[in-house]
């Protein structure tokens, strides 16, 4: 939740978002775009960017809305759906769909989130996931997710500062997004300050490289990497060893040898299907508990080295419902009955 600003801050803060941009302001203060709209809405410090948007682009615009959907048309336009309401407020070209669920429903969603996540819930079902948490608020049909205290972000967050933010992620089991978050309002660790590179030119870059390959010749034939003549060349023209291998992917003078990641056992397959599945299928939930980047457990899922069967399993094993699937499972049944006689 965004902290409560006084009038002066708020004034303060779209000012700079007039001087850097709304995107800039909301990294800057942490607020949200939509906070920041609403705020100058009222105060009117900056003109929106949807100025840029005549009138019979707008009525364009609202018109396929109406006959196309919301979502198809910030695909088009590339107009968000939050500038797409605040227009049809004012002119009323559709009416907006609100769906409505009796309480039947909303427990049959609730029992799905129950199982399979809120996520997974709200996607089956095109509802947004915090009103799912409000319906739950409500029925209780599954334990919501544990909310931190002020206690137990704060130890979160010293053990961020001493063991590093990735640690603390997987010890915890909380997004390195959500320590962030916590450190901007409590201030426990320093973040990482973006180093100042220097520009080099095409063909300073080039000298730098050869530089680079003199001494990767020199290295004796069982340290000939690329690595090593990176490291020995980077502090002297203070570069980074990541900025030599980009401008040498694109000039081609240092031999670099292929990396190959080692196969994983399949006790280590094992054990990311077992994180998998205790984590709803969810791969950044299950690196932070093996250890694996998130693109190598995806690119397991891809070569269907693993799958989250779970969700699977637990519907092959409820008894079917409804009239029809009653009636089908009695024929079935009947069937086998008669094959056996």
């Amino acid at each position: 939740m965004t902290a409560p600003f006084k009038e002066d801050k708020k004034i303060e803060i779209l000012t700079y978002a007039r001087d850097h941009g709304v995107v800039a302001a909301s990294r800057h203060f942490g607020v949200s775009r939509n906070a920041l709209g609403l705020w100058n809405r009222r105060l009117k410090i900056y003109t929106p960017q949807t100025a840029e948007y005549t009138p019979g682009q707008r009525a364009k615009i609202l018109a396929f809305v109406r006959d196309n959907g919301v979502r198809a048309t910030t695909k088009k336009f590339g107009v968000s759906a939050a500038i797409i309401k605040l227009w049809n407020q004012d002119a009323h070209v559709y009416a907006p769909k609100v769906p409505s669920f009796t309480s039947a429903q909303k427990m049959a969603i609730l029992e799905y989130a129950r199982d399979f996540g809120p996520m997974a819930a709200a996607n089956q079902f095109g509802v947004n996931p915090s009103t799912i948490i409000r319906w739950n608020k409500k029925y209780h049909v599954y334990s919501p997710l544990r909310e931190y205290g002020h206690d137990d972000i704060v130890a979160i967050l010293m053990h961020a500062r001493d063991h590093g933010v990735a640690d603390a992620s997987r010890h915890f089991n909380v997004p390195q997004y959500t320590i962030g978050r916590w450190n901007k309002q409590y201030q426990i660790y320093e973040g990482r300050t973006a180093p100042q590179y220097t520009a080099f030119t095409p063909a300073q870059q080039r000298e730098i490289l050869r530089d680079a390959r003199g001494v990767y010749d020199e290295l004796p034939a069982h340290s000939r990497t690329a690595r090593v003549a990176f490291m020995t060349i980077a502090p002297k023209y203070e570069l980074t060893c990541d900025q030599l291998y980009i401008w040498n992917r694109k000039f081609h003078i240092v031999p670099v040898r292929p990396v190959r990641k080692p196969e994983m056992s399949q006790g280590e397959i094992d054990a990311v299907q077992t994180a998998l599945n205790g984590s709803r299928g969810r791969v950044a939930a299950t690196s932070r508990k093996t250890g694996y980047s998130e693109p190598r457990i995806t690119k397991l899922k891809n070569n269907k080295r693993v799958s989250f069967n779970l969700a699977a399993k637990q519907v092959q094993g409820r008894a079917p419902v409804g009239t029809k699937k009653a009636r089908l499972l009695g024929q079935i049944i009947g069937a086998l009955q008669r094959v056996k006689e």
